[in-house]
């Protein structure tokens, strides 16, 4: 897994790429972590992320709740189809905000 930042305005992009898997689902949550504390809007965006495990999606829910209990907000932008699948089978797709881009 790698990852990008960008900051445009009062939002910050993380573009991650490469599997989200229990290999790297420590260094997600950190770097979600470190962003939405400090951001308004942190927005994920997942077109290039393959494949993501339960430990990916608990990533992302730490992330969100994190950010809740800050008053700010975390978006999921272009989720790959097999992460769609993912959020889907898990009904995360009515809890998470996601934009096509």
């Amino acid at each position: 897994m790698e990852h990008k930042v960008e900051t445009r305005g009062d939002s910050t992009y993380i573009y991650f790429s490469g599997d989200i898997d229990q290999t790297c689902a420590h260094s997600v949550r950190q770097i979600l972590h470190d962003i939405v504390t400090s951001q308004l809007t942190t927005v994920v965006e997942l077109s290039d992320v393959p494949v993501i495990d339960s430990s990916g999606v608990a990533s992302l829910l730490d992330g969100e709740k994190t950010a809740k209990q800050r008053g700010h907000r975390l978006e999921l932008a272009a989720p790959s189809t097999r992460v769609s699948r993912v959020l889907e089978l898990a009904h995360l797709d009515r809890y998470f905000i996601i934009r096509d881009r």
